[in-house]
């Protein structure tokens, strides 16, 4: 297995310093900052967002658009996008065991991989397309007489 870690940031020298404490530094990518991840996503395997906080996020979007399972912390929006056992799985926050867990299951078995992927792509072009968002917000206009009463 490999890590690939999208995005820059202050902690980027702290984790490459660990990787390579670790004996990691043929196991671990930094890419740095990339404007579009869609090549990056086209070549893995499983999607990890391991956030502490998080709203609904476009990486997990991208990554299910690009019909990868996702495993991400059960934080802030991540339950709107990623199902477990549908999409994905979610672990608690700060769970490594967990994470670990999922991540090695996900690891080993295609079949599984291939159906939480399906079924992530198919959320997300349903539920999260740009068509999709446009029609939700032409409902929610709809529901309003206009002009609004002053």
């Amino acid at each position: 297995a490999e890590l690939w870690i999208a995005g820059d940031g202050p902690e980027r020298a702290n984790l490459e310093r660990l990787s390579g404490e670790l004996g990691l530094t043929g196991r671990v990518r930094f890419l740095g900052f990339c404007n579009d991840v869609t090549p990056h996503l086209a070549q893995c395997d499983v999607f990890v967002m391991s956030s502490n906080y998080e709203g609904i996020s476009i990486a997990v979007l991208e990554a299910m658009r690009a019909g990868m399972p996702v495993i991400g912390t059960d934080v802030g929006g991540m339950r709107e996008t990623v199902e477990p056992g549908r999409t994905g799985d979610l672990v608690p926050a700060g769970d490594v065991a967990a994470l670990a867990a999922c991540m090695r299951r996900l690891a080993e078995s295609e079949s599984d991989r291939h159906r939480l992927g399906a079924a992530g792509r198919a959320k997300m072009l349903n539920e999260f397309s740009i068509e999709n968002m446009v029609g939700r917000y032409e409902e929610l206009y709809d529901l309003h007489e206009w002009p609004l009463p002053e």
